[in-house]
């Protein structure tokens, strides 16, 4: 055999590392190290995202009659088809597997595929739109509390202030090798998103803008469906939740399941109605 050859940097970064990424003795499914309340909080968190900024656009459309109607059948959905899920995981063997696992076992590999790229454009999607949040608001933020005239700083721009706290804060995360060791990540951001809602509810309160009690247009709840859909899902991550959930907290995963959909769609429900009160009736932020 050939030996490696070295190129005056020792091995490559690939050759260093493929033995400690390859270990077998290393966990791959998550510990056991949430109690319900965390668990509730990480699945609550992996629901709400940056969609919840677009339901001010989507009551001042659809009407809040109708929006909280299909809120409401978003959320029954939602818990439905998690609780499905967790039943067929354990009818098939896999009550801690990964949702790949599961859809390989009951319906064949072709099915696998095609959820496993469904669910890397959702991801995808929700990364694009998490970046492109944090660059449009935090630029604009920078931009409003500086109180000189001189030249504009990286970190005003919209890619600067992006690649900047995406590259600090948002990537180093993404290491973690355990579900559970994202809750304290999850906890801040949810917390975040909390305060952020609280904000807007305050200002709706304060300005008062009627709220369109029916839809703009015949059409507009349909072509709005996918806000619904895609701000209420969270079905992908059901099986870590299980998987990270103590032995003694598992028997309450229909509590956590309901708590995180509950909570989650009363968020989007504030965030929705305080926003169209804040703004009025013509806001634009889809």
């Amino acid at each position: 055999m050939r030996p490696e050859k070295d190129d005056g940097l020792g091995r490559s970064l690939l050759a260093r590392n493929m033995p400690r990424w390859t270990d077998e003795s290393r966990h791959d499914r998550p510990k056991e190290l949430n109690n319900a309340a965390f668990s509730t909080v990480q699945v609550l968190n992996s629901m709400i995202g940056s969609g919840v900024l677009s339901f001010p656009y989507v009551f001042a459309n659809c009407g809040w009659i109708l929006s909280i109607l299909l809120l409401g059948l978003s959320a029954v959905v939602c818990y439905a088809t998690s609780i499905m899920l967790l039943r067929v995981g354990q009818a098939v063997g896999h009550p801690k597997g990964e949702l790949s696992e599961v859809i390989e076992k009951t319906l064949g590999v072709p099915w696998r595929k095609g959820v496993d790229i469904c669910i890397a454009l959702s991801c995808l999607g929700a990364l694009l739109t998490y970046y492109n949040v944090i660059g449009t608001l935090g630029s604009d933020l920078l931009k409003s509390v500086r109180h000189d005239d001189g030249a504009e700083l990286v970190v005003d721009t919209y890619a600067g202030f992006m690649f900047v706290v995406v590259g600090l804060v948002a990537a180093p995360p993404c290491f973690f090798r355990e579900y559970g060791e994202l809750t304290p990540i999850s906890l801040l951001s949810l917390s975040f998103i909390v305060f952020t809602t609280l904000v807007v509810m305050g200002k709706g309160i304060d300005k008062g803008h009627a709220i369109p009690a029916g839809p703009d247009s015949w059409y507009a709840p349909v072509t709005l469906l996918g806000n619904f859909v895609y701000a209420t899902s969270m079905q992908y991550v059901v099986f870590e939740m299980y998987a990270s959930m103590e032995a003694t907290s598992r028997p309450a995963v229909k509590s956590v399941v309901a708590g995180a959909v509950g909570c989650g769609c009363s968020i989007l429900l504030v965030m929705g109605l305080g926003g169209v009160a804040a703004i009025g009736s013509d806001v634009d932020s889809d």
